[in-house]
């Protein structure tokens, strides 16, 4: 994967859609340091683990009745409604 090609979308309700390219979160740099922490503390990660680094938009708290979609590009899509 080409890290500065890939752009996530999030679109909330009916504002406007926000767009980011996944290289400005470093999330390479992220996970060297989760690594580098567990190795500190003597533990590894597990193989087949899945790590989560973060997000490169802001993070928002969703309330009843938010529809909320987020793209990153074309690998991958999550939808969710708030009830």
């Amino acid at each position: 994967l080409d890290l500065n090609k890939l752009k996530s979308t999030l679109k909330w309700n009916a504002e406007n859609e926000v767009n980011a390219r996944i290289k400005n979160a470093d999330p390479i740099i992220s996970f060297i340091w989760v690594v580098n922490h567990l190795a500190k503390m003597g533990l590894n990660v597990p193989k087949g683990s899945i790590i989560i680094t973060g997000s490169v938009l802001k993070t928002r708290k969703p309330e009843v009745g938010d529809k909320i979609i987020y793209k990153v590009a074309e690998l991958a899509e999550v939808q969710v409604s708030i009830k």
